[in-house]
């Protein structure tokens, strides 16, 4: 061996310049293939000499890139060709190798695009590209060749497959794992299935899942079989499971296509639910078509598709219509026995009362479709076109037929916004034929929103709430005393709908108790009259509105007035009374009453009968007196009161505007000395003397400026 290699160096030693010059010639050759190649490659048709490449080159071709050449987006070593020639010579070069394309390489040329703004998806779906390329989608990065991959017709055509993939792998059945109005949104048009139209935002309304119509909106797993990663490698699955890794690797690292690993998956109606699973026309022909119609919520004019919760929980007939008798038929016991056992006791009698309440509503209706249609008539026969109104009644006489003979309390909602409905059209034709007064008769159910909710309210206990939010909030004793649409959604159940504003239109100025306030002349110790002192504010104030004052007569005096020490000191609450009978009149000192300089005090006229002070009657004055003051203090009030009314009277005949300070300064005081009057509420009998002088020189002083106008 020794010999051998001696021998050949000794060969080279002898020939070095024919060898030195062939490798010159060589190398030389190799490098003028190298810089043909390198321009020859930059022109796409070049690729397909050496590479398995022509379908790729085909789509290409065919697409918006055709006027690019392969290498502008794929990695490439021209400047090394010659070693690749040789390993193609040789025969150990792969003629299949990965054509990566780097979102950078993507972004020279796409940078201009906005890639934050939405873009229109097929079916109008809005997709984002920044939010899909800047944020990890279930943990995994992606690439824009994770969506633009190589189509079945054209280069980086959306791959579909990509999508359903990542938001359908591993969601339960009928559901994404992002939701369906991510891409959908909120479905609006009117769509048509199993012969019956109706909205889609009917039923989202009241919380009905898109699974429980759509059942199954993918075929095919998107699995990734083990066999899969034999076509790359051989025997090397030990990290099979290690999804994270795997997906670093393939996508991050080497921009392998989702779909060279993921077997396909389809999205779309793939299975949809029956209308109604049990198809009780199979045997009863055009037997229920109303009561399906109903109880789907559709088919009505002029009404929006509302399907009943029921429907919406997929409950068939025979859900409800109960055959434990076995006789063929279903008896309202067996109904009421299906309500009990879905759901508690209380339910049963729930259908009694709707089936009495939708009876009445149908029943009240009834008559004033009649009475439109003789209008109609009447109308028609004297000549009068009454076109419109024809429509408008078939619209009517379709939907109370829809509640009459499909049962209303198969669709209690639905069932009331038909006869609203139709309760409108009839009262719209009666306007148009010379009614405009008629009203058509609307049982409580339509009109009294408490009525709709005791339709189940009443068999369910209503929930012991004390706190709203952060506040205090009795629902029991609101409940009696306002509607629960005044909190709560009449069209959405259980959404409260109630604000701050709503609230206050109650409670307004109430967040904090007021000391005192002023009623009636009284200086009033609202504090020491409030709930915390066992007192509730429904004894002074209207349970509808806490702002105005429903006082009783016997409220006050059934404490006040108990007890002799407690009636001792009036002028504690009835101040203006008080300075009324001393001559305090309008912040002047005059005249005391003439009783109250007698000695006469507020117990001696107003008689306590049973511990309670009350009014004098008009006759209390001869009691003291003799039989000639019979009648006195009546004749006292009506003076003072026409002396009023003359004031009020002249005021009104007084151009307010021409008049100077001091005119107007006579009018302000006019009107409060009748105010004073009023307030003090004894008809001027607490000091007549002094006001029936005062109210004469009022009325002379107004005379003189209405005198002075003219």
């Amino acid at each position: 061996m020794k010999k051998l290699f001696n021998k050949i160096i000794a060969g080279i030693k002898d020939n070095k310049h024919p060898i030195l010059t062939a490798g010159g010639v060589l190398i030389a050759l190799l490098i003028l293939v190298n810089v043909v190649y390198y321009f020859v490659s930059a022109y796409s048709p070049g690729c397909v000499v050496c590479h398995y490449m022509k379908p790729y080159y085909d789509q290409s071709m065919n697409s918006v890139h055709k006027d690019i050449s392969c290498v502008t987006c794929h990695p490439s070593r021209r400047i090394l060709t010659a070693p690749y020639l040789l390993r193609y010579l040789a025969g150990s070069y792969n003629p299949r190798p990965r054509a990566e394309v780097d979102d950078d390489i993507c972004l020279k040329c796409h940078e201009s695009q906005n890639l934050k703004k939405e873009t229109a998806f097929e079916m109008n779906i809005s997709f984002n590209h920044a939010d899909h390329l800047s944020d990890l989608k279930r943990g995994k990065k992606l690439r824009c060749t994770s969506c633009h991959a190589r189509g079945e017709e054209q280069h980086f055509t959306i791959n579909k497959n990509v999508c359903f993939t990542c938001h359908f792998k591993g969601a339960v059945r009928g559901h994404s794992v992002t939701k369906c109005n991510v891409c959908h949104g909120i479905p609006r048009k009117i769509v048509e299935h199993g012969g019956f139209k109706f909205n889609h935002d009917s039923y989202l309304k009241i919380g009905v899942d898109c699974s429980q119509c759509h059942l199954d909106v993918t075929k095919g797993d998107a699995d990734v079989p083990k066999k899969k990663c034999y076509q790359c490698h051989v025997e090397r699955t030990e990290e099979y499971n290690n999804i994270d890794k795997i997906h670093k690797v393939h996508i991050n690292e080497q921009g392998v296509d989702c779909e060279e690993c993921h077997n396909s998956i389809e999205h779309g109606k793939i299975k949809m639910i029956s209308t109604l699973e049990a198809n009780c026309e199979n045997c009863h022909q055009f037997r229920h078509t109303a009561q399906r119609e109903l109880y789907i919520g559709s088919e009505g004019r002029g009404v929006e598709s509302i399907p009943s919760r029921m429907f919406a929980a997929q409950v068939s007939c025979e859900g409800c219509h109960l055959d434990i008798n076995n006789d063929g038929k279903s008896d309202m016991s067996e109904r009421k026995e299906a309500c009990v056992k879905c759901h508690t006791k209380g339910y049963d009698l729930m259908l009694d009362k709707w089936v009495s309440s939708m009876d009445e509503a149908v029943n009240d209706v009834a008559p004033s479709l009649e009475h439109a249609r003789q209008l109609i008539n009447i109308a028609e026969q004297r000549g009068k076109n009454v076109d419109a109104e024809k429509t408008f009644f078939s619209d009517a006489e379709t939907n109370f037929n829809l509640v009459k003979d499909g049962k209303g309390v198969h669709n209690v909602d639905y069932a009331l916004k038909l006869l609203e409905n139709v309760s409108n059209n009839i009262e719209g034709i009666a306007a148009s034929l010379g009614e405009k007064n008629y009203r058509v008769k609307r049982s409580k159910l339509l009109t009294n929103d408490k009525e709709y909710c005791n339709l189940c309210h009443f068999a369910i206990e209503t929930k012991d709430i004390e706190k709203f939010g952060e506040d205090k909030f009795p629902h029991k004793k609101h409940m009696e005393i306002i509607t629960c649409t005044k909190c709560h959604s009449k069209s959405e159940h259980k959404k409260i709908t109630v604000t701050k504003e709503v609230c206050e239109s109650c409670h307004k100025n109430f967040s904090k108790i007021p000391n005192y306030i002023n009623y009636k002349g009284i200086k009033f110790p609202h504090i020491l009259h409030s709930s915390t002192k066992g007192i509730e504010c429904t004894v002074c104030h209207t349970s509808l509105d806490f702002s105005k004052i429903r006082i009783k007569s016997d409220a006050c005096t059934s404490c006040h007035h108990k007890e002799k020490d407690l009636r001792k000191n009036c002028a504690a609450c009835h101040s203006a009374q008080n300075n009324m009978y001393n001559g305090t009149i309008l912040g002047e000192k005059l005249d005391p009453d003439i009783m109250n300089s007698s000695g006469v005090v507020c117990e001696d006229c107003h008689l306590a009968d049973k511990n309670v002070i009350s009014r004098p009657s008009k006759n209390v004055c001869e009691s003291c007196h003799d039989a000639s003051y019979t009648g006195m203090k009546t004749d006292w009030i009506k003076e003072v009161k026409d002396k009023s009314n003359t004031i009020s009277s002249l005021i009104g005949n007084i151009a307010y505007n021409k008049l100077g300070e001091e005119g107007k300064s006579k009018i302000s005081y006019a009107k409060k000395l009748v105010s004073l009057i009023k307030t003090d509420g004894s008809g001027g009998i607490h000091n007549y003397m002094v006001l029936s002088s005062l109210l004469d020189k009022s009325i002379k002083e107004l005379k003189g400026l209405s005198t002075d106008e003219k």
